[in-house]
């Protein structure tokens, strides 16, 4: 029976040397119990300082998880020659950056153990050291990059009034994402000058860039978008300001458009986002207590309007919503509570418009079943009105505005002569104020102009013989009205 498991074994043994030999590692390594330097190393020219760990572990290129010791420099030369670039100390390690570290070459994906969102232990943290200088980011990228993914770090710094910046693209950056980071002002230092993301867009545009599940807390801004950034996509995030001087969550320059916010939750800011730029789209974001506003519009330089859009917003404790409504910008706000605004919008609908607690739709006329108790008089004087006198009796309600149309012909007039026909209100609404229209009216077989008038508390149209409201209809067959009014009801 052949040792077809050795031979496995042995196969793969020599595999694994060819391997190694293609890729310019020395076999010799694999026996000592090292990872040997890799082509891509030769290649960028670094030199693993251990090689114990494997290749994009930042601790072979002197990365140290103590946090003691500068490591900007190893995770800059772990990016120059990988496209995987790891914190691989168990749970995560803590580390000092002197300077920023630019991301030289893309694409390529860095990442922490887990994220850390307070000073609890475990988690891969970096922290920018204010010997960088100010306005300096813990990564940054030059010019032009795409396919960077930079996921589970919590990014701090050791000053929080240094106008530094956790992530910084100066240049376009597209088919990129920043995922479950936090970038936390640990001490609660107030009137905070650092920025959680800072895109700049670039010289063309900053575009499909996604920043997800991260955490932002105590900075002055967590987003910042600035230049041409389109289809930035920012969800499902968790944004805290909650110290004095914490700005915006999100801020969005005019030269930006199609930002899209969704899931987001925004607290404890002067404004939750507020924004230049056009076509920002918001849905299912959670608001509360930022003092000024939820969100902020306004219609920054160069747009001739924004187009905005928010839809199942949430807003609690806190300033109200700011955003133009002006027949111009086009915003459109569905959110709240409280907050329905279609700006220079055509509503189209097959079916009409039907508000809570009424049963016909708004502007559409309905006529009451006949019901002779809907007619009567003033004083002990009767109208007599059966269906065939009845041409027309119906009404319509917009909002607060109700218009009843009347033609009723042929009618009796008996008992004592008085002043006023009488039509009920149909649904039992009441005027909220006097209104007086011109009607036409037959009585006692002569025709001429009357008067029709609605008096608050009152559920009746009532119908004079002429505008003198005074005089006495004439007892007898005849007898008819007709006219429209339209009067504000009580809601």
């Amino acid at each position: 029976m052949k040792d077809t498991s050795r031979r496995t074994f042995l196969m793969s043994g020599v595999g694994l040397t060819a391997a190694a030999a293609a890729e310019g590692v020395n076999p010799a390594d694999f026996a000592q119990g090292h990872l040997g330097r890799t082509s891509a190393e030769k290649a960028a020219g670094v030199t693993p300082t251990n090689l114990d760990y494997p290749a994009g572990d930042v601790r072979r290129y002197g990365a140290d998880p103590s946090g003691m010791i500068n490591s900007s420099a190893a995770w800059a030369n772990a990016i120059a020659c990988n496209d995987h670039v790891f914190d691989g100390n168990p749970g995560g390690g803590t580390y000092l950056f002197d300077s920023e570290v630019v991301i030289s070459r893309y694409p390529v994906s860095i990442s922490g153990a887990v994220k850390n969102i307070g000073n609890g232990s475990g988690g891969t943290r970096i922290t920018l050291s204010s010997a960088a200088g100010p306005g300096k980011a813990i990564f940054h990228t030059e010019s032009f990059a795409s396919g960077i993914i930079i996921e589970r770090l919590q990014f701090d710094w050791q000053s929080y009034v240094s106008n530094q910046i956790g992530f910084h693209a100066r240049g376009d950056l597209r088919a990129s994402s920043i995922l479950d980071c936090s970038f936390v002002n640990r001490s609660g230092t107030g009137k905070p000058t650092v920025i959680g993301i800072q895109l700049d867009g670039g010289a063309i545009y900053t575009g499909a860039v996604a920043i997800r599940d991260c955490y932002m807390a105590g900075l002055r801004y967590g987003v910042n978008l600035l230049g041409p950034c389109t289809t930035v996509r920012i969800r499902d995030n968790e944004f805290y300001g909650n110290v004095s001087g914490s700005t915006n969550g999100v801020r969005i320059a005019s030269t930006c458009e199609g930002v899209t916010l969704f899931g987001n939750t925004f607290e404890g800011w002067s404004v939750g986002v507020y924004s230049e730029g056009a076509c920002v789209v918001q849905m299912g974001n959670y608001f509360e207590d930022n003092a000024t506003a939820h969100f902020q519009w306004v219609r920054g330089a160069r747009n001739a309007r924004i187009w905005n859009m928010s839809f199942g917003d949430i807003f609690l404790s806190g300033g109200p919503p700011l955003y133009p409504f002006n027949d111009t910008d086009a915003c459109m706000v569905l959110s709240g509570p409280g907050y329905v605004s279609l700006d220079n919008v055509a509503l189209s609908t097959s079916r009409g418009f039907h508000q809570a607690g009424r049963p016909h739709n708004e502007g559409y006329f309905s006529a009451p079943a006949f019901d002779s108790r809907n007619f009567t008089a003033s004083g002990s004087m009767r109208w007599m009105v059966i269906p065939q006198n009845v041409i027309t009796y119906q009404a319509s309600v917009v909002g607060a505005a109700m218009t009843i149309n009347f033609y009723i012909v042929d009618t009796n007039v008996v008992g004592t002569p008085s002043t006023a026909l009488r039509i009920a209100i149909p649904e039992s609404h009441v005027p909220a104020a006097r209104v007086r229209m011109p009607c036409t009216i037959n009585n006692g077989g002569g025709s001429g102009i009357g008067m029709c008038e609605v008096v608050p508390g009152d559920r009746h149209v009532s119908v004079f013989v002429d505008q003198t409201a005074s005089t006495d209809w004439t007892s007898g067959a005849n007898t008819g009205a007709g006219g429209s009014i339209t009067f504000q009801i009580v809601t």
